[in-house]
């Protein structure tokens, strides 16, 4: 009888253990090649999704992204997916709306099913997101159509208002006669009237040029995007990919958190010459501050600095190699103290506790600059350099793009509004400060127990000659 119930109980285990030894659902995505309608003003772009795993059980959601500002431009809903199966997902954009301006690259991001049905730390996450670039054709979106392609009738086609009667033709406006028939008047009136043309496009010109000195209106910041986000993403198992994957991460020149965590790693990129000077042939075009929160950038709360404050910044940068540190501060608290203004016209009360984004667009041309990453891990209390690179970089025009971004805290808990700009303006410099810093590195012997780059083999870095020995603001 005992013998019997074991045997019973270790039956209902074994049909048991399977359906807990079942495999979790894994998505993965992956996108189709983007259509375009035939008259060339719609793009469709199709998410394919496919369960690698085992079967799941609740609805995922398919969003859309735009990388650079992580804002969602679309998103979608699929049920369940069975093991093996799969699902579609397209979502039609009109060309020339944002983001898909004519003639643009769009750095697109579709993540699928995070937090649903595999969780944000789940083993198989990395294949529920992709990113992958978009061009958008040049089609003009604003012109009318016009399918019969009739012209009105022109009224009065020899311009000449009354007469033409035997040669004779009388302008009225001016109470001229002109005879036709005489080679002198028509000689004369042919020379009249490109002497009046030529002093009303020079009238013009001064008139134009008297007005911009008056109305000044600030450069556009543009939708920059760098060279190198349009290349189609890699393997991210290989070294390669790996690198590109922590390109993203790369937000500006400078290490502004301490190395508290060890093992922690940051990446940062240097905007160089050819001989590796940071900085050097390049020049500062637009900078825009602005207020964000999880939705991305607040655009009411965009401001852009005047061509002033920028011409400002481009002569302290190429000169600053040959300045102190307190020369450099006094040049460049002018610029500090004119992007605080600019933003204090775009803010109120709700916005001003938001963090603040200071992008700033900076411009080379192909031959005299490059991009170099550079990747850091904390060891002993300091930041050691485990690794460098330069991506590839596609020849599509003359010039590179390429943008620092910094963040800064907006107005704190208790703090009043004076004293909110005031340091406002002291965090904005220190950071101007940090960017316009010469780093240069120098092979020098390493603790034991910092390593290299188990991939690469590069020896780690004296942090004293790759980082800025100065500290961050108590507010960074």
């Amino acid at each position: 009888m005992i013998t019997k119930r074991l045997m019973i109980i270790l039956l209902v285990c074994l049909g048991v253990m399977p359906l807990y030894a079942q495999a979790e659902p894994d998505y993965a995505i992956r996108p189709l090649t983007p259509a375009y309608s035939n008259d060339g003003t719609a793009l469709t772009i199709t998410i394919e999704v496919r369960n690698n795993g085992g079967d799941a059980t609740v609805n995922a959601t398919i969003n859309v992204i735009k990388a650079d500002s992580g804002r969602i431009i679309a998103e979608d809903t699929i049920p369940p997916l069975a093991s093996g199966a799969t699902a579609t997902a397209s979502f039609t954009f009109r060309i020339g709306n944002d983001p898909f301006i004519p003639g643009s690259v769009q750095q697109i991001r579709v993540e699928v099913g995070i937090d649903e049905v595999e969780p944000l730390s789940g083993p198989n996450i990395q294949n529920n997101t992709t990113v992958f670039p978009i061009t958008v054709p040049l089609v003009d979106t604003s012109a009318p159509q016009n399918p019969q392609n009739v012209l009105p009738p022109i009224e009065n086609p020899t311009g000449a208002g009354e007469g033409d009667r035997d040669g004779i033709i009388t302008i009225p406006i001016i109470d001229l006669t002109i005879d036709v028939n005489n080679p002198i008047q028509v000689l004369v009136s042919a020379g009249l009237a490109i002497i009046t043309a030529v002093a009303s496009v020079l009238v013009l010109w001064l008139v134009s040029i008297i007005l911009r000195l008056f109305i000044s209106r600030p450069p556009s910041f543009g939708n920059v995007l760098p060279p190198y986000a349009a290349m189609p993403p890699l393997d991210p198992n290989t070294i390669a990919g790996r690198r590109q994957q922590w390109q993203y991460y790369a937000q500006n020149s400078s290490i502004l958190i301490p190395c508290d965590v060890p093992g922690s790693v940051q990446a940062i990129k240097v905007l160089q010459d050819i001989e590796g000077n940071p900085l050097e042939n390049w020049r500062v075009m637009a900078i825009r501050l602005s207020h964000y929160d999880g939705y991305g950038r607040i655009k009411r709360t965009e401001s852009l600095a005047p061509k002033r404050t920028i011409r400002r910044l481009n002569r302290a940068l190429q000169k600053r190699q040959h300045r102190s540190t307190q020369e450099m501060s006094k040049k460049l608290r002018p610029v500090a103290r004119a992007l605080v203004k600019q933003l204090r016209k775009h803010e109120d009360k709700r916005t001003m506790i938001l963090p603040i984004a200071l992008d700033i667009h900076f411009q080379g041309k192909h031959g005299e600059v490059r991009i170099a990453f550079e990747l850091y891990r904390c060891e002993n209390g300091s930041w050691y350099r485990i690794d460098e690179w330069e991506p590839e970089i596609p020849v599509i025009e003359h010039t590179i793009h390429e943008i620092y971004t910094y963040t800064v805290h907006g107005k704190l808990g208790g703090e009043r509004p004076k004293t909110y700009l005031k340091r406002l303006e002291e965090d904005i410099l220190w950071l101007l400060m940090e960017m316009s810093q010469v780093h240069t590195a120098s092979a020098q012997p390493q603790p034991e127990t910092v390593t290299g780059d188990t991939v690469t083999g590069m020896k780690a870095v004296n942090p004293d000659s790759d980082i800025p020995t100065t500290q961050p603001p108590a507010t960074p």
